[in-house]
Parts: structure tokens; C-alpha cells; sequence
């Protein structure tokens, strides 16, 4: 079984309940930008979640929660490199951590990762049938618990974004820094601050799922421990480029993540002269669930207009629609061709079978 489809139309908590009602068997794959998650469930139950995201990884939450020093979880990492085993079964063998605490840390960090998947309003998904390999360390993930906690995250993140506009908010030591007791993570957040720090740089640096950042942030300014220096907003950053990557994985189901991988960019400008054109349109219903613009955008598919012509020059908007592009190239209802239909058609040789298939698109 394959499901495929946009964010948008179906939000990430709708999908864990589907996966857990349908007891499904197989990886959920999220993304959006740069971003990705693969999701793993067996007979409903999420045993796995992975993104691409070098300050999610395992390592990094041991790291920032205090369970382990900088040596040790070195020592761990060597460890799990070398024999080729997770790292949590790598800390278990080393005796760092005992085996309550090792589960607990694992739970967490996964159930955080899966709960960020609330906050995504944009991007594109697909389900396959991928099974996630056993693992000898098994997390003990409540799906109903994480729909519960991932729900509070949503309402909790529009209360702190009223005082935190976005990450480009500059924050600095507040005046009553060392009057409180710290969390180990408040304390490396303390720590990595310096002078001061935009949320943005500071999150890079010290890592974590982002939300749990946000909010340790937030609770920090509450006890004055940090103070907001100035807010810079950030500014919508207008890219003419697409992942490359991100473009092959929405064809292609299979394939392993590579975690902290470069990502391959690829200019917009290189394919904007291309045309698409339906092999098969999407059924009526499908079209109705979209905005005016995203179904004038599909409606361009015509075999005679180029994406340059269709695409539009807002940030957000021109996002959606490549969204929108990705998922029908997905689904094979769509084909780019390097020139209009009928320049294309006039090119090709007589006798030649894709001269059928053009008149077949052109009809």
C-alpha cells in the first residue's frame, strides 16, 4: 500500500491516528524544505523516527539532557561506528547508562521528534510499505500520549510566538542569571548564549528538537535568567533554487536517509523553461480541497506553459506550488517536456512511438 499526499490537506496528527487505527506496518515519510522524518510503525505502534536534522540525532539529546559527557558519548559513537549498531545499544554495551535510563532517554527523544511533525503546516508525505529493522533497545512510544503532548505543543508555540516573534528575536544573560536551579538543557542553552545570540544561531549551536529549545528558551526569559536584547525579524529570503535531492526522493519511495548529509542544490532557473503536461488529471475532489491559486497553477498544465510562466514570484506561494509539482510528479499524473507540445511534436520523428504519445497528451 502506498499513501501519498500534502500536509495541508492532511496534518501529521491526522496521519499518526490513521497509522494507529489502521494498524499499519511500514516508514511515514515527512518533508518539507530541507527537512525530512521517516516515521516507522509496526501494527500501528511507532518503533523508530529518523530525521536529517544533525541536532535531533540521539547522541545530541544524550549530549544537551545531561546523561552523557562529551568523552563518553565519543567513546559510544566510536563504539557503534566501528561494530555498526545503534547508538543506544553502543551506550547500553559500554555500561553508561543503565538500561531504565537508556529507554527513558531513547522514548523521549524519539516521542520529541515525532511531536515536532505538529508544528510542520507545509510539505509533502508519502507512506510505503518499508518495514523498520528490529532493534534489540525498543523504545516505549504511547501514540495516544504523543496526539495528546504534540496537540500542547501546537497551543503552547502560538502563546510563546506572541512574545518570541520568530528566531531572529537576539537574546542576552538576564539580570537574575544564577538565582534559579537550571535543567541540564537550560544550562548548556545559559552556557552557549555568550554576549547574545539571535534564537536562530543559538538553537544551532546547542541543538535539540526545536520546539523543547523554544520552550526552555522562554521559560529562561520568565525567570530572567535571559532577556530579549532585540527582535530582528527574519525576512522572507526569496531562494531561486530546489533541493535536488528532495526532488528524486518524492519520486522515489526507497533509498536510505543519510543523516547530516549535504544536500545538493539544484537552480530553479535550470528547469523553469520546462513544460508540464497531465498524463492523468487528478479527480475533481482533489482539485476542490485547493486554493483558488494552487488550482490555477494546476490548470497551467496544458503542454504549452513553462514553470517560469506558471510559477509565482512569492516566496511562499512559488513554494506551495513546487509542493504541489513534486506530488504529481510523485504520483506520475505529470510530465515536464523541454519545449511546448507541439514544438515537441515537430521535432519528433514520423514514425516514432512518442509521437503517439504526444498526440495522446495533446488530445
Amino acid at each position: 500500500m502506498e499513501f501519498t499526499g500534502r500536509l495541508a490537506v492532511f496534518p501529521a496528527p491526522n496521519l499518526l491516528q490513521w497509522a494507529h487505527t489502521e494498524r499499519v506496518t511500514g516508514t511515514l515519510v515527512i518533508r518539507r524544505s530541507q527537512r525530512e522524518k521517516r516515521v516507522g510503525f509496526h501494527s500501528g505502534r511507532i518503533v523508530d523516527c529518523r530525521s536529517n536534522q544533525p541536532q535531533e540525532l540521539f547522541g545530541q539529546f544524550l549530549l544537551i539532557h545531561g546523561h552523557l559527557g562529551a568523552e563518553p558519548l565519543a567513546r559510544a559513537l566510536g563504539v557503534a561506528r566501528t561494530e555498526r549498531r545503534p547508538l543506544g545499544e553502543a551506550v547500553g554495551q559500554l555500561g553508561l547508562l543503565d538500561e531504565l535510563t537508556l529507554k527513558g532517554a531513547l522514548t523521549r527523544s524519539l516521542s520529541e521528534s515525532v511531536q515536532d511533525l505538529f508544528l510542520w503546516t507545509q510539505g509533502l508525505f508519502y507512506f510505503s510499505d518499508e518495514a523498520v529493522p528490529p532493534k534489540k533497545l525498543d523504545a516505549d512510544i504511547d501514540t495516544t500520549g504523543i496526539l495528546l503532548e504534540g496537540t500542547r505543543w501546537i497551543d503552547e508555540s502560538a502563546r510563546i510566538r506572541g512574545v518570541l516573534i520568530d528566531d531572529g528575536v537576539v537574546v542576552r544573560p538576564g539580570a537574575a542569571l544564577g538565582k534559579a536551579i537550571y535543567s541540564p538543557f537550560e544550562r548548556r542553552i545559559l552556557e552557549t548564549v555568550g554576549e547574545e545570540a539571535s534564537l536562530r544561531d543559538l538553537h544551532a549551536r546547542v541543538g535539540g528538537v526545536h520546539f523543547p529549545f523554544l520552550a526552555a528558551s522562554f521559560g529562561l526569559i520568565e525567570k530572567k535568567a535571559l532577556e530579549i536584547a532585540r527582535a530582528n525579524p527574519e525576512r522572507a529570503s526569496a531562494p531561486r533554487e530546489l533541493d535536488l535531492r528532495e526532488v528524486l526522493l518524492a519520486i522515489e519511495t526507497g533509498g536510505a536517509v543519510l543523516v547530516g548529509a549535504e544536500s545538493a542544490l539544484f537552480p530553479l532557473e535550470a528547469i523553469e523553461s520546462l513544460v508540464p503536461a497531465w498524463i492523468q488529471r487528478p479527480e475533481a475532489k482533489e482539485i476542490e480541497r485547493l486554493s483558488i491559486d494552487q488550482r490555477a497553477f494546476l490548470e497551467g498544465f496544458d503542454g504549452r506553459a513553462t514553470l517560469r510562466k506558471l510559477l509565482s514570484p512569492a516566496p511562499e506561494s512559488r513554494a506551495d506550488q513546487i509542493e504541489l509539482l513534486l506530488l504529481e510528479l510523485k504520483q506520475r499524473n505529470v510530465i515536464l517536456l523541454p519545449a511546448s507540445l507541439e514544438d515537441v511534436e515537430r521535432r519528433l520523428d514520423e514514425n516514432g512511438g512518442l509521437r503517439k504519445l504526444v498526440k495522446r497528451l495533446k488530445g
